[in-house]
């Protein structure tokens, strides 16, 4: 099954390299469902850093009308990210939400975080926080994320939380 959806990811994101949205199927999908597969599949890599990926969501479907494929790379790249940033120990909060009946998933880690005004630079190609030179990376995971949540007509936004680490939200239309 991984190998399968891996083979749609690469086709998903050629067709979009290639400015091609023809590919792109929008059905309507729980939300809700897509993070907790999603936190289960990560679960692993997570234990392997002594972390924690727990569901966090709303409790009722977070329905939206969207590519699955696009939602779960861009889901998966955010979770990446988190992994990356938080210390063992850990603890990594995946889960749907709909605010103001916005649907979205929201990956809200427990790392370093950043400041407010590296928050605006954060989605940007090859952007990577000064004092976290040697956690390994390109710095373009959040930036394909949001890519890929464009291609949708959705978007990403980053905020830091007052209690610290980084809030990564991926609303849907």
């Amino acid at each position: 099954e991984e190998g399968r959806r891996m083979t749609r990811i690469l086709e998903t994101l050629l067709g979009l390299a290639r400015g091609s949205r023809a590919d792109l199927a929008p059905r309507p999908m729980d939300l809700g469902e897509i993070a907790r597969r999603r936190a289960e599949a990560w679960r692993d890599v997570g234990a392997r850093r002594s972390l924690s990926i727990v569901d966090a969501g709303d409790d009722r479907p977070v329905m939206a009308s969207a590519d699955r494929t696009v939602v779960e790379s861009a889901l998966d790249a955010v979770i990446d990210n988190a992994v990356k940033y938080t210390s063992a120990g850990g603890v990594i909060e995946v889960g749907a939400t709909g605010v103001s009946g916005r649907p979205g998933i929201v990956v809200r880690d427990h790392g370093p975080g950043l400041d407010p005004e590296q928050l605006g630079s954060a989605t940007e190609r090859f952007w990577r926080s000064d004092g976290l030179a040697d956690v390994g990376g390109s710095g373009l995971g959040l930036a394909i994320a949001t890519d890929l949540l464009h291609s949708i007509g959705g978007e990403l936004s980053v905020d830091s939380p007052e209690d610290g680490g980084l809030r990564v939200s991926l609303w849907m239309q």
